[in-house]
């Protein structure tokens, strides 16, 4: 695929937080960055919304941004085979895995947010969420 920057985040992403899942729970995982690319609650490129609160240690938006730890590509096919899954999502591919998602975390744990939002799916080892809309009363 031709590589820009935005969909090297998306690459980059999708590699350090979902590379042990299928190509099913990395697809819901690059599908949430974009829903926020696309959410007004969010900022408004892929790479912003990746290196969103990097500077602060654990407290990001992307754990893998602010974990410590160089941001080195060891398995180079997994690596080649997700940057052809994140171009089809970034060319404009329909995201029916998630429910609207912008928020996941890992099965094994449970952060404070999680009790916040509505539960869309569970995915590999991936549960995902949206931030739910109050419907006005007349």
């Amino acid at each position: 695929p031709s590589i820009d920057k935005q969909l090297m985040c998306l690459a980059e992403a999708v590699y350090f937080e979902a590379r042990g899942e299928n190509l099913v729970g990395q697809l819901a995982v690059a599908e949430v960055i974009l829903n926020r690319v696309d959410s007004k609650s969010f900022p408004d490129s892929i790479c912003k919304v990746i290196s969103e609160g990097a500077t602060r240690l654990n407290s990001c938006q992307f754990s893998y941004n602010c974990d410590g730890k160089p941001e080195t590509i060891f398995e180079k096919r997994v690596y080649n085979r997700i940057l052809k899954l994140s171009s089809f999502l970034h060319m404009g591919a329909a995201r029916l895995l998630t429910g609207g998602a912008v928020f996941y975390h890992s099965e094994t744990v449970t952060p404070s947010w999680s009790t916040k939002f509505k539960k869309t799916n569970k995915i590999g080892g991936h549960l995902f969420y949206k931030i739910e809309q109050r419907m006005a009363k007349k």
